[in-house]
């Protein structure tokens, strides 16, 4: 059965509540985590909300295509991942595109040198 629910907060178990604007505005429209290529195949997704799949594009390079489009592609966007050689390195998850169906990003070392990691997590807030 489908329906509406109307309400102006919403509240927890514990009794804290927050606005239905806070809830609604406040989280992500879209986020993933997902498989850099380094050692797995690429764009293979882990977790995901809203993202219907990764593409690998070239070293570093990826499109996160969300499942339902944004409003517009006036998003904030946040990235990061991880990365498990012998010796630490310092990552930037940036990106280099994007439209209300989709984020392009690129994954450098800090001197801007494109690499394949371990995993990727991209998270979008509208």
């Amino acid at each position: 059965m489908a329906g509406t629910i109307v309400a102006d907060t919403i509240q927890n178990g514990a009794g804290t509540s927050t606005s239905m604007t806070n809830a609604i505005t406040g989280s992500a429209k879209a986020w993933v985590n997902f498989d850099g290529g380094r050692v797995n195949t690429a764009g293979t997704i882990y977790g995901s909300y809203n993202v219907s799949s990764v593409t690998y594009v070239t070293t570093g390079n990826y499109v996160v295509n969300f499942t339902s489009a944004l409003t517009d592609a006036n998003y904030a966007f946040t990235g990061g991942g991880e990365y498990y050689p012998t010796t630490a390195a310092l990552m930037c998850v940036t990106c280099y595109a994007r439209t209300s169906s989709a984020i392009s990003v690129n994954v450098t070392y800090a001197n801007s040198t494109a690499f394949n990691t371990d995993r990727v997590n991209v998270s979008c807030f509208r």
